[in-house]
């Protein structure tokens, strides 16, 4: 206990609030298996009813992490822990309920066990406004379409491109496409494979030449088909076996 000896009146009166305070009449954030979304509004919803000084949630809210939560909360500093926002943000980073992290859901959200249609459908719904939330994006129809098809078009790029479009965060499709221009050009690239392109090791297609080999024929030794397909005139090689008669230094004639 705090001796209150030496301390002023005013002192000994905040000594003796703080240590009658009670923790929070709220269940304790389970690791694993509370979604730290849903908890954290229900904290905030529960702070807001009890009518609690926003400078007092942090220490609140420290008595009721674990976990991850928790360990997340003791690796920020000293300033931070005092500023509940700061530690919010920092929660949902190390949760990854990001714009990132909650565009993934809306894309691999599936139906979860003794979830009805309904609660499937509810949660999807959370996960899309929370990604349109935190993109920064107005609820609007030309800006809601313009962040689906920017999605679609990063999405169905190369990865090579796909990440190094996501890097750059561009929010309208007219910088998308000055972007992936640019890139593009700079590497002579496509996005597209055509008949005369092959595909390199960063998920691009080459324009322009090509770097693997071209089929070589086992039979005739020339480029262009293969042996299955020669139409040569060879009726005798030693290293050759028939595919028919299975006899070493022979194969079909063709018509």
């Amino acid at each position: 206990m705090v001796s209150t000896r030496w301390l002023t009146r005013w002192d000994r009166a905040e000594a003796t609030t703080k240590s009658n305070a009670k923790l929070p009449k709220l269940p304790p954030f389970v690791d694993y298996k509370d979604d730290l979304d849903n908890w954290l509004l229900r904290f905030e919803r529960f702070a807001e009813t009890s009518q609690w000084q926003k400078e007092s949630w942090p220490a609140y809210l420290s008595a009721l992490l674990t976990g991850r939560a928790l360990d997340c909360f003791c690796r920020l500093s000293t300033e931070d822990v005092k500023n509940y926002d700061a530690i919010k943000l920092a929660l949902q980073k190390r949760y990854n309920l990001t714009e990132d992290g909650y565009r993934s859901m809306v894309r691999q959200c599936k139906p979860e066990e003794g979830e009805n249609p309904g609660m499937f459908v509810v949660r999807l719904k959370t996960y899309l406004e929370m990604w349109i939330k935190l993109s920064a994006t107005e609820q609007t129809y030309d800006s809601l379409r313009d962040l689906f098809v920017r999605e679609q078009f990063i999405d169905s790029s190369p990865t090579a491109l796909s990440v190094h479009l996501r890097e750059k965060r561009l929010r309208s499709l007219d910088e998308l496409s000055r972007e992936t221009d640019a890139y593009l050009v700079a590497r002579n690239r496509q996005m597209c494979k055509s008949k005369s392109s092959t595909h390199g090791n960063n998920g691009l297609f080459k324009s322009n030449g090509c770097e693997h080999k071209t089929a070589v024929c086992f039979l005739c030794n020339k480029t262009g088909h293969r042996a299955a397909d020669c139409r040569t005139n060879i009726d005798v090689r030693y290293d050759v076996r028939c595919f028919k008669c299975r006899k070493v230094g022979q194969r079909q004639k063709h018509a």
